[in-house]
């Protein structure tokens, strides 16, 4: 992703126009349409959701995650319970089984759903997972937690009633 920056900014370009000649190639995997998340390896996840969340970081997006596309609900509902599923019930699926921390995965996760800030009707639900997120065990968990949340309260329309009830709930 950094290389991307440097070679856009070394040609006169934007990262979007480095990328355009192989968004064909990237359109199978951002988010992926064949395969599942939790079939592959927990770093292959990681790439994944990092990719995701760069491409639709990117002004203008390269990609957009539709809720009305199949494989895009599905990436979205993968992600959103990477972020709230308790962690023995993750270590219990096979792809977790070997992994010594879920932290890495988790903070991709939570990057991944911050970026979709933009998705219709889905503000409420990202907001009160990254906020539930913000409880987690780990300071490591809750920083990242915290920088999402400044991502995605920047990047969306908050409906202030909605603060004000998961304030009161807490």
């Amino acid at each position: 992703m950094h290389l991307l920056r440097v070679f856009a900014e070394a040609q006169g370009k934007t990262v979007v126009e480095i990328m355009e000649p192989h968004k064909d190639l990237l359109a199978d995997m951002i988010p992926p349409k064949k395969h599942l998340l939790r079939h592959q390896a927990a770093n292959a996840q990681i790439g994944l959701m990092e990719g995701n969340t760069f491409c639709t970081t990117l002004t203008p997006r390269l990609f957009t995650i539709d809720l009305n596309v199949v494989e895009h609900k599905v990436f979205f509902h993968e992600v959103m319970t990477l972020c709230e599923v308790q962690d023995n019930a993750l270590l219990k699926l096979p792809c977790y089984k070997n992994i010594g921390s879920l932290i890495p995965l988790r903070k991709a996760a939570m990057r991944a759903l911050a970026a979709c800030h933009y998705v219709p009707g889905c503000s409420e639900k990202i907001f009160n997972t990254l906020y539930q997120s913000l409880e987690r065990p780990s300071p490591e968990l809750q920083e990242a937690a915290f920088q999402c949340m400044k991502t995605f309260v920047t990047g969306s329309q908050i409906d202030m009633n909605m603060v004000k009830n998961n304030l009161k709930a807490s």
